[in-house]
């Protein structure tokens, strides 16, 4: 079930980049409902995303080569995480009952968009909508990069996403140098994703963890590959180029 919801909220993000990609055909009150039933979809699915990035984060420190007492310290949290959360039957029927509300929400949000495009406006091209797809990922980054704060690097992390997205839905038979692109671009989205993972899975310690004493050294750790993540992401955004190649 968790990878069928992972699965559903890939779906109503490359929705999402879609729209993005065509939004100057759309009528623009249609687009806010659009959107407004995709947001209501994806916070439907977050809970459980959340639930399963923290126990996917902590099992990746594991791996660091860390001490024992750091492993224990681990070991506890993790239980602690998993506290009161259904397993079996039950929890698979509630992943089943979100998805099929936030399926229902996306078919709702199709459905309006076919209705709102815009009999007075031209569809876009995507030599226009790229480059700007590029120069906004451009200049989230040197926000994030500047100010070091991770909300700023949630928004390069977005900005990261929708420029894949629009790479893969315009290229339909990429060249060599296109399909370097966009695995470049997908290494830097991972990247960034991971490091907001861990700034996630550090809100959750501090009304999760058991003890202080745990929560500051799984914090501890969390920061050392924050600080990892974000030096393997600028070094990938450097091969990036600021606008696609004419």
């Amino acid at each position: 079930m968790p990878q069928t919801i992972h699965y559903g909220r890939i779906l109503i993000k490359r929705f999402r980049a879609l729209l993005w990609l065509v939004r100057p055909a759309l009528a623009p009150r249609g687009l806010e409902n659009v959107k407004t039933r995709l947001r209501r979809a994806s916070r439907i699915l977050a809970g459980q995303r959340d639930h399963a990035v923290m126990q996917l984060t902590l099992k990746k420190l594991e791996k660091k080569g860390v001490s024992a007492r750091d492993r224990k310290a681990l070991t506890r949290v993790s239980q602690a995480v998993c506290w009161n959360t259904s397993t079996g039957p039950e929890s698979d029927k509630a992943g089943r009952d979100s998805l099929q509300k936030a399926m229902m929400l996306f078919l709702a949000s199709v459905a309006e968009t076919e209705k709102s495009v815009s009999g007075d406006e031209a569809w876009p091209f995507s030599s226009g909508r790229v480059p700007r797809a590029f120069r906004a990922a451009h200049h989230a980054a040197k926000k994030a990069l500047k100010s070091g704060e991770a909300v700023r690097f949630h928004e390069w992390r977005k900005k990261a996403k929708r420029l894949l997205y629009q790479l893969e839905l315009t290229r339909l038979k990429p060249d060599q140098y296109t399909t370097r692109l966009i695995k470049k671009v997908d290494r830097l989205q991972a990247k960034l994703g991971a490091y907001h993972d861990c700034v996630v899975a550090e809100d959750t310690l501090r009304y999760k963890a058991p003890s202080r004493a745990d929560a500051k050294r799984i914090s501890t750790l969390l920061k050392k590959r924050e600080g990892r993540l974000r030096k393997k992401a600028q070094k990938i955004a450097r091969s990036i180029p600021k606008q696609p190649r004419s």
